[in-house]
């Protein structure tokens, strides 16, 4: 969900548990027309996919490319299967090269890749594994300096081989409270751990109760960052002019959450976002 110029933050109401990320975007695309894409696996049994199907099918509001209304569409997001289905690495943005058993017949790991569009170059993984299974993620582009996993359930020990490797994010740079890990280079369950940004591996072991975490990494913006409330721009000046844009209806009208597909249509072709 890229919000740009005129998506609002209320979302969806409903009783599933969600990730919701926000990620900030350079300054030139802050007031791209938002979009919303609904991502697949491109395929139902969940077996591993690559990147050769599906793809980005844009629907504007009357077929219209100009049109006023949000942008959708639908994208695919590769599921992953390694250690026979013990590991599972949903890519939901960005790619992902892994060091494991799925590698093609010259020896060499397959390159798995989302295709959701993106402002600035990242990945963003889901990763699920049964105890004591290893996942590794190869080839990280060194122009990726930020690096950051959310520890859902379970526990998980990076570089768990031990060794000396100059190659590997082998340590952990901090957690989400101030303090230490609990084991050396552990990460326990609902920890943010943000990792050391050098070499070009990352190599993670689950613990006992297995793992499951969310992985960010990707490449900075190098821009300054203002934030209030749910406004995110490069300077207090653009603060205070989202704000006045909101107020003034520039980005659209909010809108009752019960209103029907027919009836929401009409609200945002009353009220319009004047950013395209």
């Amino acid at each position: 969900n890229s919000a740009g110029g005129g998506s609002g933050g209320d979302g969806l109401c409903s009783e599933q548990e969600l990730f919701q990320l926000w990620i900030n975007v350079p300054s030139a695309s802050k007031m791209n027309r938002p979009c919303v894409y609904l991502v697949s696996n491109g395929n139902d049994d969940e077996k591993i996919v690559g990147q050769e199907e599906g793809g980005i099918r844009s629907e504007h509001g009357k077929n219209d490319s100009d049109s006023d209304t949000i942008q959708t569409g639908y994208a695919v997001a590769p599921t992953v299967k390694t250690n026979n289905g013990k590991v599972i690495t949903r890519v939901l943005v960005g790619g992902y090269k892994n060091g494991d058993d799925s590698s093609n017949s010259n020896g060499e790991q397959y390159y798995y890749s989302s295709n959701v569009p993106l402002e600035s170059p990242m990945s963003i993984l889901h990763v699920t594994m049964e105890p004591y299974m290893s996942w590794s993620m190869v080839d990280i582009p060194p122009s990726f300096k930020t690096a950051i996993i959310y520890m859902r359930r379970g526990s998980v020990a990076i570089n768990a081989a031990g060794g000396d490797n100059s190659d590997e994010y082998s340590s952990i740079s901090g957690v989400s409270d101030g303090s230490d890990s609990k084991n050396g280079n552990e990460i326990p369950a609902h920890y943010t751990a943000y990792l050391t940004p050098q070499g070009n591996e990352l190599s993670l072991m689950s613990g006992i109760e297995g793992g499951d975490f969310m992985l960010l990494m990707g490449e900075p913006i190098n821009e300054p960052v203002q934030a209030r409330g749910s406004m995110v721009m490069n300077s207090i000046d653009g603060i205070d002019q989202a704000y006045n844009d909101y107020a003034m209806g520039y980005m659209g009208r909010p809108w009752d959450n019960n209103l029907s597909d027919d009836e929401w249509r009409d609200h945002v072709e009353k009220y319009p976002s004047i950013y395209r």
